[in-house]
This record gives C-alpha cells, sequence and structure tokens, in this order.
C-alpha cells in the first residue's frame, strides 16, 4: 500500500500481527495498558505527529522504521481515563462535525438563493436599476476618537 503521507498508522484489532512495510505499520497495543482509540487519537495528535515526523527516514521517500517506533513516548493514563478521553473526543467530534455540515447546508443554501437572484434580475422578473450597494456601517465619531492612537 502506498500512502501521500509516510506517517499513517494504523491500529490492528485482530489479525495482523507484526505485519508492516516502509509504507504501512500496523500496531497492536498490550490493551491492558493502552486503548487502541487512545492510541490512534495520540499518534494523530500534533503531539503524535511530530513525535512520527521526529524518527522518520528517507529524504526522496519518506518512510517510518519500525525500529525507530519503540523510541516514541506517549501519554498512557490508566485505560478507564484514556477511555473517557476518547468518548468525550468523540461527543466534542460529532458536535463539530454537525456544525460542518449545518454550515455546508448554508452555504448550499446561499448559493442556490444567490444563482435564483441572477437568474431573476437577468430575466426581468427583479428590477435592478438604480440598485446601489449598501452603505458601509461607521463607527460613532465618540469611539472611533477614543481609539486614535496617542
Amino acid at each position: 500500500m502506498r500512502s501521500q503521507n509516510p506517517l499513517h498508522l494504523i491500529l490492528e484489532s485482530k489479525g495482523f500481527p507484526e505485519a508492516n512495510c516502509h509504507a504501512l505499520i500496523v500496531v497492536s497495543p498490550i490493551r491492558r495498558f493502552v486503548s487502541g482509540p487512545w492510541l490512534a487519537w495520540v499518534l494523530n495528535s500534533d503531539y503524535g505527529y511530530n513525535s512520527l515526523l521526529s524518527i522518520k527516514t528517507g529524504a526522496l521517500h519518506p518512510h517510518l522504521n519500525c525500529g525507530y517506533l519503540k523510541d516514541l513516548y506517549a501519554p498512557v493514563p490508566p485505560v478507564e481515563e484514556q477511555n473517557e478521553i476518547v468518548r468525550y473526543i468523540l461527543i466534542k467530534k460529532s458536535e463539530v462535525d454537525e456544525l460542518v455540515l449545518e454550515a455546508h447546508k448554508g452555504i448550499s443554501l446561499l448559493k442556490e438563493r444567490r444563482s435564483a437572484l441572477i437568474s431573476a434580475a437577468v430575466t426581468g422578473k427583479i428590477d435592478v436599476r438604480g440598485w446601489e450597494p449598501p452603505v458601509p456601517h461607521t463607527e460613532s465619531p465618540r469611539r472611533a476618537a477614543t481609539e486614535l492612537p496617542v
């Protein structure tokens, strides 16, 4: 498997012990110490990315050497705390995903309305002669004067 990102890691649940190559490393954590989802979030964080970046080798074709992975340090709170943190992250990620979806729907609706307005103007359904852009909001003179540099 080839990847544009030499730092892609997957967490293996079962079935791929010691399977790796320069383009893919499969990690199987000892579950009584490290939760797989926790390790995935750590390794995909800025900290994890920079840690992996610090051990990459190869200038023209960057890759990870399995032998160097053992030298990485990662925060390892108790497993129950790892699971609580992962649950929290997933809840917050879900909230952000919903907001992103809502924003995309809003953008799509605005594009649709823009298109409809242009179409109505071009076909003469609305009269745009004499239209002027709104005057930009200006600050009150009192507030602007208080913000002048001395």
